[in-house]
């Protein structure tokens, strides 16, 4: 996942980056700095799974709800 997919995604979740960063256990100057590509042009796999894995959840409760 590149950078402005990981963004994207977050954004399309309704998550302030420090909404996301508490949700993963990490700082919102992390998930800043994987958003501006600091940590290179592709998102560590460990957020993208853990960002994939909390957007199922969300929407499954969105379709509950």
């Amino acid at each position: 996942m590149k950078p402005e997919e990981f963004r994207a995604l977050r954004l399309r979740l309704g998550l302030e980056q420090t909404e996301l960063a508490d949700s993963l256990g990490c700082s919102a100057s992390q998930i800043s700095q994987i958003e501006r590509g600091i940590k290179g042009d592709t998102v560590p796999k460990l957020y993208s799974l853990a960002l994939f894995g909390l957007s199922c959840s969300i929407q499954q409760v969105k379709s509950v709800g």
